[in-house]
């Protein structure tokens, strides 16, 4: 569910934005309704709100009474205060926006104390209360959270850039500004050699991120190289089994086929298919250890008793019964005769 809450009075000295407080809370006007016990954030929670954040590649937004949200309806304009991606937790405080690039209007407004108040937009689970993520914030004066620390506006960004040009210092940026004033320095009377310092130090920061993105991107071409290479291996994986079974069902069929036709065979013509059924270590294990079928010939004649069990063997008999075929019919199969209550009546004799 989504939600927008009102936190209390900013502080603008440390140029931090406390939107949420640490715990179990509530908004001034009873919300939520679900859970009864109200908004959660924790340690863990943040983390994860943390991490959600750094995923989006565009800044969070600052806006003016949540009007982003109301434009669609009014008609109104909205325009930025400030933005910022960067969120800190504190135990015991809450969750803080850091970091934050401040509108020159709301700059303005802000130390005239127009506004004082910040207001957070969450979605949150309305079976627990844990907050799931941070959409924005809003300057308000009508908070509906009590109680949060205030965020103070960084000083040093109404300040104008100075030209230290005859001090082979290039001209500053707010960046600069910003640390000068964290630092207590008034950038007019700074020695030139502390502003150059702080010039080299963000020239080799701004120099860091863009080795860093470097890397990234790397890490990124080789995680994508990795993943087509673990594809290939899968394809190759399968290949190499469907092979294997092709190869294995060959040389089933050549052993069923050579244990039927040899002049020693171990398999009657009604045991193919119970052959064939067999896995291919079981059949091998059952061809090496079978006896040879005696009493059948050519077509040129047989020999034995057709109408009687008495030429199988107790193993023969023990293979009829589990391929559910009658021991006659086993044993007239097995010297080339129809069965005993068979029709046929062309049948060779001795």
């Amino acid at each position: 569910m989504l939600v927008a809450t009102h936190a209390t009075q900013i502080k603008l000295s440390d140029d931090r934005l406390h939107i949420l407080p640490d715990g179990r809370f509530r908004s001034t006007d009873s919300r939520p309704v679900s859970p009864k016990a109200g908004w959660l954030l924790n340690a863990q929670i943040a983390e994860k709100l943390k991490a959600k954040r750094q995923t989006r590649k565009n800044q969070m937004l600052i806006d003016f009474e949540h009007q982003s949200l109301l434009s669609s309806a009014n008609g109104k304009p909205a325009p930025a205060a400030g933005w910022s991606n960067a969120l800190k937790y504190i135990e015991g405080e809450g969750l803080f926006l850091t970091e934050i690039n401040w509108t020159p209007r709301a700059q303005k407004m802000l130390e005239n104390d127009e506004y004082k108040y910040a207001s957070a937009v969450f979605s949150y689970d309305a079976k627990t209360g844990e907050i799931q993520e941070v959409i924005n914030a809003a300057l308000t004066n009508t908070p509906g959270l009590d109680g949060l620390t205030e965020a103070k506006l960084s000083a040093a960004l109404n300040l104008s850039p100075i030209n230290l040009s005859n001090q082979g210092v290039k001209p500053m940026n707010e960046h600069v500004l910003s640390l000068l004033k964290t630092l207590k320095v008034d950038p007019e009377n700074a020695d030139a050699a502390i502003c150059k310092a702080i010039v080299e130090d963000h020239n080799q920061l701004t120099d860091f991120k863009s080795q860093n993105q470097k890397l990234s991107d790397e890490r990124d071409a080789a995680l994508k190289q990795i993943a087509t290479l673990n594809s290939e291996i899968v394809k190759l994986k399968t290949a190499q089994t469907e092979a294997e079974s092709r190869a294995a069902a060959k040389e089933k069929a050549d052993l069923i086929a050579e244990a039927m036709s040899s002049d020693q065979p171990k398999l009657l013509p009604a045991m193919k298919e119970w052959a064939e059924s067999l896995e291919l270590s079981a059949l091998k294990t059952y061809l090496e250890h079978a006896q040879i079928i005696s009493g059948i010939t050519n077509q040129q004649g047989v020999r034995g008793n057709v109408n009687s069990t008495a030429n199988l063997s107790a193993e023969e008999i023990e293979v009829a019964e589990r391929m559910q075929i009658n021991p006659e019919d086993f044993a007239a199969a097995k010297v080339g005769k129809p069965a005993p209550d068979s029709k046929d009546t062309n049948v060779n004799k001795e």
